[in-house]
């Protein structure tokens, strides 16, 4: 299913035409539904393995009027620009109120992708872990982020840890089972 713009840019309260796609249920007038649009494979920057398919979320629709080909439907919330052909799932509706849980003691995970695409990454970003469900991580545990840099002694020929550099600290927001969505409370390099 699809959204089919007339105007380009939408905002709350805009109208939108829907696109059911040919399996889709049927929709009734009142359906919420979230608009996302795909963005791609998110890659582990060491190994390029894959981890995941970064979905961005741009807001939140109703159905408003059942037709054929396209129903209309009302824009409720509009987190970021809505495009033609943005994808809808099903509406879950979320708490703004995460309770804080405890964290695991001993993890060891890294920071794989980040929701704006950009180098730098601040206080109040968005980051995806590779760490999930599986691995015991919870909505509200909190995480240190760090970097422990590694040096060659070439005279020894070996490699040595320096100590962790403390880079902020993450709030888990959503968990997958393989991968967690967290936001940056604390970037402080």
């Amino acid at each position: 299913t699809k959204v089919i713009t007339v105007k380009e840019l939408i905002s709350n309260l805009d109208m939108v035409y829907v696109q059911p796609a040919k399996n889709a249920a049927a929709f009734t007038c009142g359906d919420r539904f979230t608009i996302y649009r795909t963005l791609g494979t998110v890659r582990d920057p060491l190994t390029d393995a894959s981890v995941g398919v970064q979905h961005y979320i741009v807001g939140v629709l109703e159905i408003t009027e059942i037709a054929q080909p396209y129903c209309t439907a009302k824009v409720i919330k509009s987190f970021r620009h809505i495009e033609d052909n943005d994808l809808l799932t099903p509406y879950k509706a979320r708490s703004s109120k995460i309770a804080i849980s405890d964290s695991l003691w001993s993890f060891d995970g890294r920071i794989v992708g980040v929701q704006e695409a950009r180098d730098l990454v601040a206080d109040q970003d968005i980051v995806f872990i590779d760490k999930g469900q599986k691995d015991g991580i919870k909505i509200g545990q909190y995480y240190s982020v760090y970097d422990q840099p590694e040096v060659l002694d070439k005279r020894e020929q070996t490699k040595a840890l320096l100590p962790p550099i403390d880079l902020g600290t993450i709030l888990v927001l959503h968990v997958e089972e393989t991968t967690a969505t967290a936001l940056v409370t604390a970037a402080k390099k």
